[in-house]
């Protein structure tokens, strides 16, 4: 505890309402009731499925990177690099 807290904190009574002190109570068993362990298993399957969207969205943007490199190249040997320029700062609608 700091001891700022510790000189402030007058009674036990104080410190446990304010959760300074250790609990004597057990922790919850989640696996024994069934509601909160279903949301868990749930919520496990759903954060596995935003990893691997997360992974596959991290392909994409290698491949829209790599376009645009390509798009560059393309509009340079075309028109120069006004004309990239001029494609890069157009607004799209």
């Amino acid at each position: 505890m700091h001891a700022l807290l510790k000189e402030n904190i007058s009674s036990g009574e104080t410190a446990k309402g304010i959760n300074l002190l250790q609990s004597d109570t057990a922790e919850y068993d989640v696996h024994s009731d069934t509601a909160i362990s279903a949301v868990m298993k749930d919520l496990g399957s759903h954060l596995t499925t935003l990893s691997a969207n997360l992974r596959e969205m991290k392909e994409v943007r290698a491949w829209v990177n790599r376009a645009e490199e390509l798009l560059d190249e393309i509009l340079r040997r075309l028109g120069g690099n006004e004309v990239v320029n001029t494609v890069r700062t157009a607004q799209v609608m």
